[in-house]
């Protein structure tokens, strides 16, 4: 049997012909002209949803960078103090050694009592430290207190009170911020082993302590020959230094041990955060890494074959040409030009 192909059918697929090769056009020239081969959602649903987690994963790795960023310049910002709190040390501790001298008199102890004062002054500074964010450097997490060090009355064994200064700030942790993907997204109380995630703080009573450890306290011998028991850091190791200073007499050996115990902790904290910044550097590399593969994995997805789109240009134009004419013959199809 014969099937009867009506001259309506006739148009209706010519005109879809047409209308199919022109909607392929014009969309090859709008890839064409905004350079992109997703232009909506519709011209590659796949690929659009690839794109989203791409952007997702590059605007992630932005972040990571600037955090990056704003931990070197923390890190650099406390190295740099640090620089200063040790020469700071080291002035007091050759004047502490200059001072046991016995060809020293109890006058020129007395002017040099003067110049630890000023040490004081310039070491309590940098302790309470502030970054331009008006942040603590050496509080742990109480970064917006007031203070990291502060004054406090100590009373000796004899009993008279002298001042002295105390760790203020926070004891119970320090402050971080990620830096990397990680596998587990889980922020452990200490950063070893996680390179994804840097510590950008040190807590004041370490950095600043006689022995290396967080808290506590160090007897120290008076020039009246009481001894006291006051709070673990170097300010007050220079506190007790002025005061035997000022009252004219040698300082004893244990002062100028104890300066040289805060200087060699400090220069571990150095090391600690040299360590820090180097991780700091090695993550942006990796990142900067994985980023160009990001870029050029979605400048695939999205980006127009350029040689490719013109010759499909090309191509649906000469197709489009032909339903039109394979049109205009189907419009002089009757029977009254048959039968003519």
């Amino acid at each position: 049997m014969v099937a009867r192909i009506s001259t309506t059918q006739f148009y209706h697929t010519s005109l879809d012909a047409m209308e199919t090769h022109a909607n392929k056009l014009l969309q090859i020239q709008e890839q064409l002209s905004s350079g992109k081969r997703v232009n909506r959602p519709s011209d590659d649903p796949v690929a659009v949803s690839k794109l989203h987690k791409l952007n997702h994963a590059l605007n992630t790795i932005d972040q990571f960078v600037e955090n990056g960023r704003y931990a070197k310049s923390q890190l650099e910002l406390e190295d740099t103090v640090l620089n200063d709190a040790t020469s700071v040390l080291q002035r007091a501790r050759e004047l502490t050694i200059q001072m046991m001298n016995d060809t020293y008199s109890p006058a020129d102890r007395q002017a040099t009592a003067q110049e630890i004062d000023q040490l004081i002054k310039q070491m309590v500074n940098l302790a309470n430290t502030k970054n331009p964010e008006k942040e603590l450097l050496f509080a742990g997490l109480s970064s917006n207190a007031t203070a990291a060090f502060a004054t406090t009355i100590v009373a000796d064994s004899g009993g008279q009170v002298d001042t002295y200064y105390e760790y203020v700030g926070d004891d119970a942790g320090a402050r971080f911020v990620q830096i990397g993907f990680d596998n587990d997204n889980y922020l452990a109380p200490n950063d070893q082993g996680d390179p994804s995630r840097v510590r950008i703080g040190d807590r004041g009573d370490k950095v600043f302590s006689v022995n290396g450890t967080t808290g506590g306290t160090i007897t120290i011998d008076r020039p009246n020959g009481n001894t006291a028991t006051v709070d673990n850091n170097v300010i007050n190791v220079l506190v007790n230094l002025r005061d035997w200073l000022q009252s004219g007499q040698q300082p004893p050996p244990q002062i100028a041990d104890q300066l040289y115990q805060g200087i060699t902790n400090i220069s571990q904290v150095q090391a600690e955060l040299g360590g820090r910044i180097n991780r700091i550097d090695s993550q942006y590399d990796a990142l900067q890494n994985f980023q160009l593969a990001l870029k050029d994995h979605k400048k695939n997805l999205e980006e127009v074959d350029v040689v490719k789109a013109t010759a499909d240009f090309t191509q649906t134009q000469v197709a489009l040409q032909f339903a039109q004419q394979a049109f205009a013959k189907v419009q002089q199809v009757s029977l009254f030009n048959y039968l003519r």
